[in-house]
């Protein structure tokens, strides 16, 4: 299931992590449990709708919903994906201010800087938000990271069009799509080019 997840073939892998759960759930132990949850959720905040993923949540990991993180896992990062998703910035700001020294002792300093920058971005805060977005790339190339780096590039993409400076957007963009064709990430080569369409949507020239 997890090796789905890093190509982006999230209806893959959740079947795969479908069956893991139950195998976990069936010994005393349960063995990988926390695991399997955390990429569970990865992988349903990939398909179908929002309420999807929010109603597994509400089930398996209500402490997202309350605002109680024991640590910053794949599990806490696809909620903060999930509040960008629904738009719900406020939250992710008081998320962010209230857990920002456990980001940085469980060294997602380049995640942090990533939403923080993005929810920049969505209030139209744009020297802020590049500043963080630049930083959260430098954080990828230290940490040696091609997927965050894709990332990193997708959010210049989205800064560079609120700048509407169309061609430095595609620059980015194009960055983003050989990441994706290289590592082989599905999912996000499909929202490249969805924002590849909109950039040249953005260009007074087509």
């Amino acid at each position: 299931g997890e090796a789905y997840i890093k190509l982006g073939i999230f209806s893959v892998a959740e079947e795969y992590l479908i069956k893991a759960k139950q195998q976990s759930e069936s010994l005393e132990s349960r063995p990988f449990y926390d695991s399997i949850i955390s990429n569970l959720a990865n992988a349903r905040s990939k398909v179908h709708n929002l309420n999807y993923y929010h109603s597994f949540i509400r089930k398996n990991a209500p402490h997202l919903i309350e605002g109680n993180f024991k640590k910053i896992t794949p599990l806490e990062k696809s909620y903060f994906y999930y509040l960008m998703a629904i738009g719900n910035f406020k939250k992710i700001k008081n998320l962010l201010y209230k857990y920002k020294g456990k980001f940085k002792e469980d060294e997602e300093i380049e995640f942090y800087n990533q939403i923080y920058g993005y929810t920049l971005l969505a209030n139209n805060r744009l020297d802020k938000a590049r500043e963080s977005i630049d930083r959260a790339l430098r954080y990828s190339k230290q940490d040696k990271s091609v997927y965050a780096q894709m990332i990193g590039y997708l959010r210049l993409n989205e800064f560079y069009l609120a700048l509407n400076e169309v061609e430095k957007a595609e620059e980015y963009c194009v960055k983003a799509k050989k990441l994706c064709s290289r590592y082989d990430f599905y999912y996000w080569e499909q929202v490249t080019d969805m924002l590849m369409a909109k950039t040249q949507l953005a260009d007074p020239k087509v």
